[in-house]
């Protein structure tokens, strides 16, 4: 499992100043996921696998990523 540190994309729907909307900032998140695959363009984990394999699926490409962290947990804690 992989915590995924990545700068996303904001908007505002608004009028701005021209100040303003130069300074407007980029969002720091975090998203969680299990790892599927990565390539040289991109990383892709699911936060949902069931039972058959199928699962849902977050491409995040590597250029806006800032920090992963390999989680691991022991399920006899749990």
């Amino acid at each position: 499992m992989l915590v995924i540190t990545l700068w996303d994309l904001t908007d505002c729907n608004t009028w701005l100043s021209d100040k303003v909307a130069q300074e407007w900032p980029a969002m720091l998140c975090k998203l969680v996921g299990w790892f599927i695959n990565k390539d040289k363009d991109v990383i892709r984990i699911s936060s949902n696998i069931c039972g058959d394999g199928d699962k849902t699926i977050t491409v995040i490409p590597r250029g806006s990523i800032k920090n992963i962290s390999i989680v691991t947990y022991d399920r006899e804690g749990i």
